[in-house]
């Protein structure tokens, strides 16, 4: 449970030396999850940004504007299921980091984030952020084939009213996993050491990942003496 409520994230970013925490912030409205079926590591590779973004935000100068940033957190699942056997795993072996997307990629993003949705089988809702009439989303044929491995994918795309979430097996659907690994390798190519954000970058959580922790034993214990 705290490794899902740590994968889930921080309900929004600040960012560094943010001068209006209450207008200045990110929220996410993108994630993707893969890892094969029970074992080895699941990582997932998050997306933070200001609603509409892609036009700018009434209000912000260009020189204010705060550019969408990537969150890329991993789980060795194997170590510390190894962990598991010698003892009680009071911490899960877990790493994130925080990158940057740059705006001249942004167009890129856009039809990669189209090109998934016209992947699903309903999409029920605008996502905020979404800029539809940029250009038509390109042919998914024309998309390099992903292996025929079998993973868990799972996609959580959002708004700040409603959220649609899809969990499957790459092997269920070849045009969504297709879509899903041209998205996933998109963001990837920004999660390198050059492009580690700002670190004074603030995570902002509903119930922080220790305190959700704490309950969690608390509530354990309670149901062992019970």
């Amino acid at each position: 449970m705290i490794v899902d409520h740590i994968f889930h994230g921080p309900a929004a970013l600040y960012p560094p030396g943010s001068r209006s925490p209450h207008v200045q912030w990110l929220w996410s409205f993108l994630s993707l999850e893969k890892g094969r079926p029970f074992k080895g590591p699941v990582e997932r590779r998050q997306l933070f940004e200001l609603p509409n973004i892609w036009k700018g935000t009434e209000g912000y100068k260009t020189s204010d504007y705060i550019y969408p940033v990537v969150r890329r957190i991993v789980w060795d699942r194997d170590r510390d299921r190894e962990r598991a056997r010698k003892g009680p795993v009071s911490w899960p072996t877990m790493a994130s980091d925080l990158y940057e997307l740059p705006a001249r990629r942004f167009d890129s993003l856009n039809r990669l984030m189209l090109q998934l949705d016209e992947a699903l089988p309903s999409f029920p809702f605008d996502a905020t952020g979404i800029n539809k009439d940029m250009r038509p989303p390109p042919d998914v044929s024309a998309m390099p084939k992903a292996k025929a491995i079998d993973y868990s994918l799972s996609l959580k795309r959002g708004t700040q009213d409603t959220s649609l979430e899809v969990a499957c097996s790459s092997l269920s659907s070849e045009q969504f996993t297709e879509a899903f690994i041209a998205l996933w390798d998109f963001l990837g190519s920004f999660c390198v050491p050059k492009r580690l954000a700002d670190p004074g970058w603030q995570e902002r959580w509903d119930v922080s990942p220790r305190k959700y922790a704490a309950a969690l034993k608390m509530a354990m214990a309670r149901r062992s003496r019970n």
